[in-house]
């Protein structure tokens, strides 16, 4: 039975979304935020998962407003699950401009729907902001520390997880093709959301493509601002964490700073796979039954595929 990986309850709204991107449009020329994206031709449309650090707390939207901005493509993102249940509204409004749960039971197979539907997916692999530079461990290997756990944490494989399981389902899809299985594949674009079996083999024959990305800002300032003795007026003192996210991010916005972002060479999967991958990829992919089941497949042979790199 294929189980249905497009989520219509979870769906963005493109009504939202490009209402969003426009009040950010006229909103970022009256901040002191330089916004600018460093790209190839071509290399936006290209990607299917992009990969971000995670900075400051405006970096949630502001990579899904570019990417828009230089393709038109909607963007979805992975959220805390807390923050989609208790208050509808706010549950409404980060699913509308493309957030959802990261404790959705099939999350991986949903964010894999999208991308076959010509979406892009956000990823911010570090788990959280990273503000103290902490990301060498004292073999000189990355790892980032977590400041709350005081623990350095596991590398998020997400990313990774998702394109390999995309792959693999890329594989099935054109092998059904191949054999004519029409029922099969209709069935298939069925369940991801797409018009077609046409559309879905179409976007079989994309290769994945993760595009790792970096963000800086200069000059970053750690001078008292308005923000922070406004909220400090108001709610009197401040955690040092808040009071260290309020004078940095608060001078990001208020005073003259330069945002880059520049997006990475493409790791395509398959094509950059080692010799003895892709016949393992072609193998898991005889099996798959449906978009859900292969990441039950890929999961099951996860040491087998190996791919132990930051950007995960």
């Amino acid at each position: 039975m294929t189980v249905p990986a497009h989520d219509p309850q979870l769906d963005l709204n493109p009504q939202v979304y490009e209402r969003l991107a426009r009040w950010f449009e006229r909103v970022r020329h009256l901040l002191g935020l330089n916004i600018k994206l460093h790209h190839e031709k071509g290399q936006v449309e290209a990607g299917d998962i992009f990969l971000f650090n995670h900075f400051a707390r405006m970096e949630t939207f502001i990579p899904q407003y570019l990417i828009y901005q230089a393709c038109g493509a909607f963007c979805r993102s992975v959220a805390a699950g807390q923050f989609f249940h208790g208050n509808e509204s706010l549950a409404k409004l980060l699913i509308d401009v493309g957030a959802v749960p990261n404790d959705h039971p099939h999350l991986l197979a949903l964010l894999a729907a999208n991308v076959l539907r010509g979406r892009k997916v956000v990823v911010f692999p570090e788990g959280g902001m990273v503000k103290d530079r902490r990301v060498i461990d004292s073999a000189g290997e990355y790892s980032i520390y977590s400041r709350k756990a005081r623990v350095r944490r596991k590398h998020h494989t997400g990313a990774a997880r998702l394109a390999i399981g995309l792959e693999i389902f890329h594989r099935a899809v054109l092998r059904q093709d191949q054999r004519g299985n029409r029922e099969i594949l209709q069935q298939w674009a069925d369940a991801a959301g797409l018009q077609s079996r046409y559309a879905l083999v179409e976007a079989a024959r994309r290769p994945v493509a993760i595009i790792p990305a970096n963000i800086t800002f200069y000059p970053l300032r750690i001078q008292e601002n308005l923000l922070v003795r406004g909220v400090e007026l108001f709610k009197g003192n401040l955690s040092e964490r808040a009071l260290e996210e309020l004078i940095v991010e608060g001078n990001l916005l208020l005073k003259r700073t330069d945002m880059d972002i520049r997006l990475g060479d493409p790791l395509m999967l398959f094509h950059d796979a080692r010799w003895w991958e892709k016949p393992l990829v072609e193998h898991l992919s005889r099996r798959v039954q449906s978009l859900e089941h292969a990441f039950e497949t890929h999961q099951s042979h996860s040491r087998a595929i190996c791919v132990t790199a930051p950007w995960v």
